[in-house]
């Protein structure tokens, strides 16, 4: 996840960490003041990091199909030591200043997965994808393949009694495994007759069991079949008498259903003999209307006229008294001021009642007329 964290063994306790997510860690190594990381990931490059949180330098490596997989340094410090996704191992020139700087050395067929120095920085041990464990001679400025005279003894040098003695123990040991053997046997085959007894009493009470079970099986399915049967006859009685109430009731509804039809038609009938008869009463009293209207316009006309008749017979009455009065006033001048007077006011109080009845006949035949 392109983190290195350092630990404190003791406290199991978190120090120090360095994250750059661009770059997947395959590998590292530690310098033996364990001060400074050399690390290598998926970004090709081997980084040194101080107190695995500072990155001081970054040697990209080439060409760019070489990937780096793995790394080691070693104790002294001299030799940094880079396996690849090639196969081949890489000695830099250390410290670290430039990236071509280094002896390549071709070992494997395929991707070096893990590279370690020994102790005494004497050999480097590679593994591979192809199935190899290579170990290198270390020298100090590069690397060459193991000799292959140079093996390892066999052998080891101990001293006579421990000799005895350590096959004294063995004896004892095999006579002790030999001793366990027999009673491990004896155990297993008490245990074993034990088991088979059990076996036995076990295989009988469950042919028994199963005898049971069989029989009750065979009176289960017995009743089972009644139950089924007469469950059967049940349904069967049960939908013959939902279909002849469903039959009835489809009878009963229709029978009803014509009933209030035949009376939505009855009343349908009645309605609609209803509305003529009020439409014609209805025409009727339009024409009642009509002919009363037009007999009282006829009336009031013929009472207007007799009325406007009345009035100019009073008006040209009128006249005719004022003429009168003014040729006997001419005749009589002599007469006395009070009877004048009298006359007169006689005369004004027949015009003024003769004018309100004029108005008032006006006013009935307005009245009349907006009739």
């Amino acid at each position: 996840d392109g983190a290195i964290y350092e630990w404190e063994l003791a406290t199991s306790k978190r120090l120090h960490e360095a994250v750059l997510k661009a770059c997947g860690y395959t590998g590292l190594s530690l310098s033996a003041d364990a001060k400074t990381v050399y690390a290598v990931g998926t970004d090709r490059k081997i980084k040194e990091i101080l107190d695995a949180q500072q990155i001081l330098r970054e040697i990209p490596l080439t060409p760019e199909d070489m990937q780096p997989t793995s790394i080691a340094l070693s104790h002294t410090g001299k030799s940094l030591i880079v396996g690849t996704s090639k196969g081949t191992v890489r000695s830099y020139k250390f410290p670290l200043t430039k990236a071509d700087e280094f002896t390549e050395y071709l070992g494997h067929v395929g991707m070096i997965n893990r590279l370690r120095i020994t102790f005494q920085d004497e050999y480097i041990v590679s593994i591979g994808d192809d199935g190899l464990v290579i170990l290198w001679k270390l020298q100090e400025h590069g690397v060459s393949k193991k000799d292959k005279e140079s093996t390892f003894a066999e052998e080891i040098l101990i001293t006579k009694s421990d000799l005895e003695e350590k096959n004294t123990l063995i004896r004892e040991l095999k006579q002790r495994v030999t001793e366990l053997r027999e009673e491990n046997e004896y155990q297993l085959k008490l245990k074993e007759m034990n088991y088979a007894e059990r076996i036995r009493d076990l295989t009988d009470k469950f042919m028994q069991e199963m005898e049971n079970l069989k029989t009750k099986n065979t009176v289960v399915t017995g009743e089972k079949e009644k139950e089924a049967n007469k469950h059967a006859e049940q349904v069967h009685d049960l939908l013959e008498k939902q279909n002849k109430e469903l039959q009835d009731l489809e009878s009963s509804n229709n029978q009803k259903l014509m009933l209030e039809y035949e009376k939505y038609q009855e009343l349908q009938a009645k309605t609609q003999k209803t509305q003529e008869e009020y439409e014609k009463q209805i025409m009727e009293l339009e024409n009642r209307k009509e002919e009363e209207v037009t007999r009282q316009r006829m009336q009031y006309t013929t009472q207007l006229e007799k009325l406007k008749n009345d009035l100019i017979l009073e008006r040209e009455k009128t006249k005719q008294q004022s003429r009168d009065h003014e040729e006997t006033k001419r005749q009589i001048e002599e007469d006395a001021d009070e009877e004048i007077l009298k006359m007169m006011q006689g005369n004004e109080q027949t015009l003024i009642e003769c004018k309100e009845e004029n108005i008032s006949l006006k006013n009935k035949s307005t009245t009349f007329q907006r009739k």
